[in-house]
């Protein structure tokens, strides 16, 4: 199933109306594309916080003006190559608009009749401007090239004139909320919603520039007194768009805020929960935070399903950093899911690849690389090359054979796995060649949860020296075959981040490393966080 083909039948898949073999290829579509899961989720938590408000009658005037509105369009709108109801965007939307309907009779009915957001139509605006004193924000003034704009029912009896959407430059509505209110907040939420539901139909620097246009009036809104739920789905909205525009710090904080003013809403508590934890995890790896947030989340007494998606989104991001803690979270969610469920089998299929990972050993294949240099035998290893000196991964130096070399991303070390079995090791003559009489440097960083004794077990073809902490630990000039843990390296982790660096020499033929990190005892029972990227927490570290 393509992306397209899934994001049209999103609707339907996330009630539960496809049949069945569309579902199976819309479940393996979600499995292996990250955009389309990252909308059906955003779609799902919207739709939670819309189960969880009671059910209202819906007032006798709005079905009638929803329905004459309808036909209009349905006269108006030419009819298009593929349904828009079945776009997420316009069904994200309409979940919003049925927020709105299911909160109508709880808005409060002394609102003030001069207020104009309170009489007029809700679909329509006027090309009238109506400049407003906007005095109880803390948003900011509106920009002096943003207008004001006011409903107008007499722009209901014009169905083209309602069609015609403002510049894309220029929010939907810069209202005035004098007095602010439940009322006049979701008048101006469901206005906005046009132009940020617009944003996700749209791809590139389109998509930026709308949703920084849709910001403003949620900015707004976010800041009106006695907003409710409406104030809270805005914030939300302001801090989904902050992670989209890559700014998660503001994100962060906007769901802080949101957790402070929602104790009257318990959905909202929830979701918001789920959504920083997201954000911790995906875009700030601030895992220590994420950890008390999924915490917190867990205690809260949340649905099965909140309390499984919790457990599996901190098992998937910590297997590969912290498997003894991804392990425990895969646990906790077998123990909440049903025996013979498909989240059971999942969370033990999770756990029996990490158990058979703790049986292999605490192999490390997690490094940066440079190289190769050149190594003479007759100055075997001890040939000094600049990562020996300085650890900047911008930077070029000239190589072996005189090409010039650079530090390769973590990603290549996929390649460098793949002779060796069990991906335990790493081995390099079938990517570099010649390379006999060359050497080459891998760096990680290893996070240890407190001061540890250690050993370190090395094996290599052909000679190795390594570096903890920027301390020679090991240096052994041998010409041997690759097998693993041939060296057993006595060191001490620190607490918090340590920089480990090998130094591998090839004298002929095969060229490689094996690596792990043991207890004192040669087993492996403590858990260590490792990120060959963590060079700047590795530095802010040291300079506590």
């Amino acid at each position: 199933m393509r992306c397209r083909t899934f994001q049209r039948n999103l609707v339907s898949y996330l009630y539960g109306d496809l049949s069945g073999w569309r579902r199976r290829r819309a479940d393996r579509h979600l499995q292996q594309c990250a955009e389309c899961r990252s909308l059906f989720e955003q779609t799902g938590s919207v739709r939670n916080l819309v189960a969880s408000l009671p059910d209202e009658t819906v007032p006798d005037e709005l079905a009638r003006r929803t329905l004459q509105q309808a036909r209009r369009a349905a006269v108006t709108v030419h009819a298009p190559r593929r349904s828009l109801l079945l776009h997420p965007a316009f069904g994200f939307a309409v979940v919003l608009i049925a927020v709105g309907v299911a909160l109508w009779t709880q808005m409060p009915s002394n609102v003030p009749q001069e207020n104009y957001a309170t009489d007029r139509s809700m679909e329509t605006v006027s090309e009238k401007a109506v400049p407003q004193r906007i005095d109880v924000l803390s948003a900011g003034e509106p920009k002096a090239d943003q207008v004001a704009v006011a409903f107008d029912q007499d722009a209901a009896d014009k169905p083209r004139e309602r069609m015609k959407m403002l510049p894309t430059d220029t929010p939907v509505v810069t209202l005035c909320l004098n007095g602010g209110g439940e009322e006049t907040a979701r008048k101006a939420f469901l206005d906005a919603m046009e132009v940020y539901n617009r944003a996700f139909r749209e791809t590139g620097e389109k998509r930026q520039a709308l949703l920084k246009s849709s910001l403003y009036p949620f900015q707004q809104i976010s800041v009106i007194r006695d907003g409710g739920a409406w104030q809270l789905l805005a914030m939300a909205l302001c801090a989904d768009i902050h992670r989209t525009l890559g700014e998660p710090e503001k994100a962060v904080d906007l769901c802080q805020q949101i957790l402070k003013q929602s104790r009257d809403y318990p959905e909202v508590t929830r979701e918001t929960r789920v959504a920083l934890l997201k954000i911790l995890l995906i875009d700030k790896k601030d895992y220590d935070a994420a950890e008390k947030e999924a915490q917190a989340l867990l205690q809260s007494d949340p649905p099965r399903a909140s309390a499984l998606e919790t457990c599996f989104l901190m098992g998937d991001s910590l297997a590969d950093r912290q498997p003894k803690a991804a392990s425990g979270w895969f646990r906790k969610a077998q123990e909440l899911a049903d025996r013979g469920s498909a989240e059971y089998d999942r969370a033990g299929f999770a756990r029996a690849q990490l158990d058979a990972r703790f049986a292999q050993g605490n192999y490390i294949t997690s490094w940066r690389f440079i190289g190769p240099f050149d190594d003479p035998p007759e100055q075997r290893l001890i040939t000094k090359q600049p990562p020996e000196d300085e650890i900047d991964f911008t930077k070029r130096y000239p190589g072996a054979g005189g090409n010039t070399v650079k530090w390769m991303l973590p990603e290549m070390a996929a390649d460098f796995r793949r002779p060796i079995p069990e991906g335990t090791g790493l081995r390099f003559d079938w990517h570099f060649r010649p390379c006999d009489h060359q050497s080459i440097y891998a760096v990680t960083f290893v996070r240890s949860p407190e001061k540890l004794p250690v050993n370190l077990l090395i094996g290599s073809d052909d000679s190795v020296r390594c570096w903890v902490n920027d301390e020679l630990v090991w240096s052994n000039p041998c010409i041997r075959g690759l097998q693993p843990d041939q060296d057993t390296v006595p060191a001490t982790l620190r607490k918090g981040w340590n920089k480990i660096m090998l130094k591998v020499a090839n004298n002929l033929g095969v060229w490689g490393f094996y690596f792990q990190i043991v207890d004192r005892q040669g087993e492996f029972r403590f858990d260590l966080e490792i990120d060959s990227n963590a060079k700047e927490a590795y530095e802010k570290w040291m300079l506590r």
